[in-house]
């Protein structure tokens, strides 16, 4: 840039000294002629002025575009981050330095540094709360060198992080300096689903200086073009001053030069303009792959919340209320939990003393299967032995049950990998995923497994285990339908603190190039690990995008400035494209969580849910068995349909269950039909209760048994 300016001061240098000769010029013609030579000099002067002009507003305009972008790139991915948090964990969270002592406390600070090791741009990701004289805290720090204890103060709180905890929303922020250095810090509210209320703010630290770097590396291209410009535009001076003093030109040769000069400004305005066309096409394109990534991953991230809070838990929950659960109990309820293409088996490890095992064997045998055995990993046909676990942990109930009788009786406790999730699942009492295993099994078609387990206790004090309630999961079937029309290519890899991820699974490898393309991932935590969905741009979205619109935006700039309209329509063509394609991919993840809703309404298992102000809510099954529409039983009280008999028995049920005496109760009642028959049922029914224990309502599944029912009593006719 030396040599622009001053070789622009020459010039102004000189227009000057020819004004003052002018004036000095007595004679007309040399007057003229310096006056041409002063023109001429202003000319090139406004033309290095306006090069310099437009190299700035371009360079301006790249650097605040490229923060804006990075700004809310960061925010976004905060965002993700606060949405996989396990609300239970934050709940139990005080601020306090006994929260170190925590389970859920070590599982989420485990989980934030594996995220930071296998995220380098980033210097510490923490948790804070807000206390009643509106400080706020640290509820967790991870900073490698210096966290902060639960509850210590954060002194340099701003005024926009308190209001992140007053508005529920989010905020970018920075640079700003505190005791650990300067940082830009991305912060998101994370709101209790059940109440709205902000119950922490999820803080994501970026240094000062590389934040910096990585924006003002925006500036170099703009840079680097302005300076070409101009040396061009200077050497053509340069060499028209030389011809010029070599060939004595006439006053109109002088003027041979501009259209060259004015070619450099159609050159530099058209650079500009294409130049900016590219870098906002770029950031459409990145902000459309970024929707529709997004949209993609949700579906995964759906899977694995449903898992976790509804389909695992179900299970259980099943076990928790049933004390006994037969193999073919087992098969009827997993029916459903079968159809997802997530998990590949459910089963139920039973915890039993080595001392009882035989007894065990014994009982399968005779009321189930009699060909169960117990057996260990590498053991071949010896009986079990003592892993360190005082207890083995067979598979008991396995679904589906056709071509995995094999895996029955499998003692998970001796593998030391499927050991590990154990331990930690039994002494926390929270949902627990292996890392990746090899399977027990030589028939397995899998070449690693990922299980997750589930605890589940005896109704006893102290705490005794019972078993685990276990998942396997299926993310290569699953990601074999993921992406039909070959948009996108989804990997999923399981991240680790000191070791690289491992890739679990990955979708139509075959069909993409070596070199890939724009490139996504979505980070989540569940089940006390950090798995992380990478989703890569596929032929078919690549054919949609406008690749080498800045060639195109560059040649019709030279050749026609009017084609940049035409131009700009198609790349809001391809643009409305992508935006349909993305609401298509949404209206699929609607459509995907509206099936799993409809579960309730077309269980083949008459289901309600009853509050405690007698609101209820039926699904069709119900409604079936009682002969009653649903707008027919809402108008109706559980006594006008009961049978008059049973109504005190199941006041009396009632009763119990909101004073906590029973939680759950399987019995057999009547109920009278729309047409006035008698409806024998098979009910069980358990109270939902909140997290300090005040009853919500009432859930109730109904079976119709009146068949059974006078088959028994046509028998106990016939035998007397």
């Amino acid at each position: 840039m030396t040599l622009s300016f001053n070789s622009g001061q020459n010039i102004i240098k000189q227009v000057v000294q020819e004004v003052m000769q002018g004036i000095k010029m007595k004679n007309k013609k040399e007057f003229d002629g310096y006056r041409q030579s002063i023109l001429k000099n202003i000319w090139f002067a406004t033309t290095i002025a306006t090069v310099i002009f437009f190299g700035a507003l371009g360079t301006w305009l790249q650097v605040h575009h490229a923060e804006a972008e990075k700004r809310e790139n960061m925010l976004q991915e905060v965002k993700l981050l606060a949405q996989t948090l396990n609300f239970d964990y934050l709940r139990i969270l005080t601020g306090k330095e006994a929260d170190t002592s925590l389970v859920e406390y070590q599982i989420l600070k485990e989980q934030f540094s594996i995220y930071l090791r296998n995220n380098k741009k980033y210097r510490d990701l923490y948790l804070l709360g807000l206390n009643n004289d509106r400080k706020v805290f640290f509820l967790m720090d991870n900073d490698e060198k210096t966290p902060a204890m639960p509850g210590e103060v954060y002194k340099e709180a701003s005024i926009k992080l308190r209001n992140v905890f007053s508005s529920s929303t989010s905020v970018i922020e920075g640079p700003l300096p505190d005791k650990w250095g300067t940082w830009v810090s991305a912060l998101v509210s994370v709101n209790d689903p059940l109440s709205g209320k902000t119950i922490a703010v999820l803080g994501i630290d970026i240094d000062a200086y590389s934040w910096k770097w990585d924006v003002y590396k925006a500036s170099i291209e703009p840079i680097i073009m302005t300076f070409s410009v101009l040396v061009i535009f200077l050497i053509i001076i340069r060499l028209y001053n030389r011809r010029s003093k070599l060939r004595g030109t006439s006053s109109r040769s002088i003027w041979n030069i501009e259209p060259i000069l004015a070619a450099i400004i159609g050159l530099t305005l058209t650079l500009f303009f294409s130049h900016i066309a590219y870098y906002r096409i770029s950031i459409d394109q990145s902000r459309s792959f970024k929707a529709l990534a997004i949209s993609k991953t949700a579906n995964f991230a759906v899977k694995i919340f449903n898992l976790r809070d509804i389909e695992l838990d179900g299970l259980a929950n099943y076990y928790i209320g049933s004390e006994n659960v037969s193999l073919d109990e087992f098969q009827k309820y997993t029916q459903f939990l079968l159809k997802s293409q997530f998990v590949q088996r459910w089963g139920w490890i039973q915890a039993v003393p080595y001392s009882d095992t035989t007894s065990l064997r014994h009982y399968v045998n005779k009321h189930e299967l009699s060909s169960f055995r117990i057996w260990q990993k590498n053991s071949g046909s010896k009986p079990p032995t003592n892993t360190g676990l005082n207890e083995c942990y067979p598979l008991l109930h396995i679904a589906p049950l056709n071509g995995n009788e094999h895996r029955l009786g499998f003692d998970f406790g001796s593998d030391s990998s499927y050991r590990k999730a154990m331990e930690l699942a039994a002494r926390s009492g929270l949902m627990t995923s292996s890392d990746l295993v090899n399977p027990e099994s030589e028939t397995d078609i899998q070449k690693e497994l990922l299980m997750i387990f589930m605890p589940v206790y005896y109704n006893s004090e102290p705490r005794q285990l019972r078993g685990f309630a276990v998942a396997e999961l299926n993310m290569e079937s699953y990601l074999e339908n993921a992406d039909p029309d070959n948009t996108t290519s989804l990997e999923i890899f399981l991240l680790h603190k000191d070791s690289p991820p491992d890739l679990i699974t990955k979708s139509n490898n075959s069909l993409f190039p070596q070199e890939p393309g724009l490139i996504e991932t979505r980070p989540l935590f569940a089940f006390g690990k950090v798995f992380a969905v990478n989703v890569q741009s596929g032929p078919e979205y690549n054919k949609v995008q406008p690749i080498e619109a800045s060639l195109l935006t560059a040649l019709m700039g030279i050749l026609l400035t009017s084609a940049l309209a035409v131009l700009t329509g198609l790349t809001l063509q391809r643009r409305e494209k992508l935006e349909q394609l993305v609401t298509q991919r949404t209206s699929a993840l609607q459509e995907s969580e509206t099936n799993f809703r409809l579960f309730f309404e077309n269980s083949p298992v008459g289901k309600s849910i009853t509050g405690l102000d007698g609101s209820l809510k039926v699904n069709k099954s119900f409604c079936n068995i009682v002969g009653y529409t649903e707008e027919e039983l809402i108008t109706k009280t559980w006594d006008e349909i009961t049978f008059p008999e049973d109504i005190a028995v199941k006041q009396e049920i009632i009763k119990s269950m909101l004073a906590g005496l029973i939680k759950v109760v399987r019995f057999e009642t009547r109920f009278v039909h729309k047409n006035g028959s008698i409806v024998w049922t098979d009910l069980s029914t358990f109270l939902q209760r909140d997290l300090h224990g005040n009853p919500q309502f009432f859930i109730t599944s109904i079976n119709d048994i009146t068949e059974r029912k006078k088959a028994e009593e046509a028998l106990e006719e016939s035998r007397q």
